[in-house]
This record gives C-alpha cells, sequence and structure tokens, in this order.
C-alpha cells in the first residue's frame, strides 16, 4: 500500500555553486495528491543538498550551453541529463547472476544510476537481500521477477531535467512496507506537466518497519527534506 504526499517549495533566491548563498526563507507547503492536509509552513536558514544540486546544474550549462556532453556516465544537454547509452545498455543485457558476487556487481553497478529510478530501493531488495553472509544463494522468482523489473526500469527510465531556481518546486514521496521514496520535480513551462529533477529512495531499518503509516510517511518526508 503506497500513500503519497507532495510538497511545494518556493525558492526566493538565486543560487551559486562559486560562493555559499545567503541566509534565504523557504515557505514550503505539504499536501495530500488525494485531498489536502492543512498547511505546514516552515522558514528555514540552511544551504541544503538542493542549493549544490542546482549550481552543479548551472555551472554544467555554462561549459556546454548548446551541446551534448559525456561526463563520467551521463550524457549532459542544455536543461537535461541522461544515462549513458551503453550503460543502459550493459544493464539491459545483463546475465542472470549466478552467485552472491555476480549480484554484488549488478546491484553495485545499477546503484550508479538509482536517481534516475523511482522506489530504486523497494526495487532492488530482494536482489540485495540474496547477499546477506551466511544465507545460501539462491535465485528464486521473487530475484527474478526483481531483475528483469531493474532492467526494464533503467530502460525506460525518464529523463532528468535542469532545475529552474526561478520556479516552484514539487517533492512526491511515497512509504511502503520496505522503503520510502521521494521524487523532485518542476512543472514545465511547455507542457505544465511535472518533470522530475531526481529521485531518492531508503530502505526502512528493522525499527523503523514498526512504524504505523502516519510515522512512515513523516519518515518520508523527513528523508526527501534532508535530501534536498
Amino acid at each position: 500500500m503506497f500513500l503519497r504526499r507532495s510538497l511545494t517549495t518556493e525558492p526566493t533566491h538565486p543560487l551559486a555553486l562559486s560562493a555559499p548563498p545567503p541566509p534565504a526563507e523557504e515557505q514550503m507547503q505539504i499536501g495530500l495528491l488525494r485531498g489536502h492536509l492543512p498547511v505546514a509552513e516552515l522558514n528555514r536558514r540552511r544551504q541544503n543538498n538542493l542549493c549544490l544540486y542546482c549550481g552543479i546544474y548551472r555551472h554544467v550549462a555554462r561549459l556546454c550551453p548548446e551541446k551534448s556532453s559525456s561526463r563520467r556516465g551521463f550524457i549532459l544537454k542544455p536543461g537535461q541529463i541522461e544515462m549513458d547509452p551503453e550503460k543502459i545498455n550493459a544493464i539491459a543485457s545483463w546475465p542472470q547472476p549466478t552467485s552472491k558476487k555476480e549480484v554484488q556487481r549488478f546491484t553495485g553497478f545499477s546503484n550508479f544510476y538509482r536517481k534516475f529510478i523511482r522506489s530504486f530501493s523497494k526495487l532492488i531488495k530482494p536482489l540485495t537481500d540474496l547477499t546477506k553472509q551466511g544465507d545460501k544463494f539462491q535465485w528464486t522468482e521473487q530475484t527474478q521477477d526483481a531483475f528483469q523489473e531493474l532492467q526494464r526500469r533503467f530502460t525506460t527510465a525518464p529523463i532528468l531535467t535542469q532545475p529552474d531556481t526561478n520556479k516552484p518546486f514539487y517533492l512526491e514521496v511515497d512509504a511502503s512496507e520496505t522503503a520510502t521514496g521521494a521524487v523532485l520535480s518542476q512543472r514545465s513551462s511547455t507542457d505544465d506537466h511535472l518533470h522530475p529533477i531526481a529521485n531518492y529512495s531508503k530502505r526502512l531499518t528493522p525499527a523503523e518497519n514498526n512504524y504505523d503509516v502516519g510515522d512512515k510517511e513523516l519518515l518520508a518526508i523527513k528523508r526527501g527534506l534532508e535530501e534536498w
């Protein structure tokens, strides 16, 4: 069962990579995608990962404003970032692992592009569970489904867009029985649709697995805010 929440952030100042940004106040509104919650306005004064993330994008845009460029496994284009097609083909054609070490190679390779894949931690859990020490390697229907679904997700992953600090940011989060996830997006001025900037997910600890649904949702929001 998934319960989703969304959050909107209105940036109040331009962000730069070369120097720490000045203190800023951000107003955030938290609401359910279906229905509404009481609005919670939070004034914060801090430099977070979102500041750095936006700054890196602008720095890349200055380096290659009118052409695509390959940088460390990513294809950078004006306003966009994509996975390297060669890396995608490698994942899509990866043979079925036959040992724990081969599973670790696949999960490690996949983890490099996790920001492109929604609910990555939840999807990859059956494979990472397979690598636990002391457990016998046993490839099951569940691990096969997870392996094939990850391959499919990588070949159909969306292109990430460059953040615009003059527009609101939307943070959509979800919580399941095994992990929390978040998607940072902005609305496009061309088609009025939300386009992803980055994905984030993290597995629940054994203690967090005991949380009720509401607490898991709050944890998802907390993790999303901490990430960006």
